[in-house]
């Protein structure tokens, strides 16, 4: 699944701030854990 712009900026908020679970980010921006993990892999 791909992403726009906005919702991976916000992927990476909801990330760096830690005060919300994994699940629930995930609920948030509509993808799953291995997706949200490949988003921040390619982050670094």
């Amino acid at each position: 699944m791909k992403l726009d712009a906005a919702k991976v900026q916000l992927l990476y908020d909801l990330y760096d701030e830690r005060k919300r679970p994994i699940a629930e980010i995930c609920r948030l921006v509509g993808i799953a854990k291995p997706t949200l993990y490949e988003y921040l892999r390619r982050r670094a």
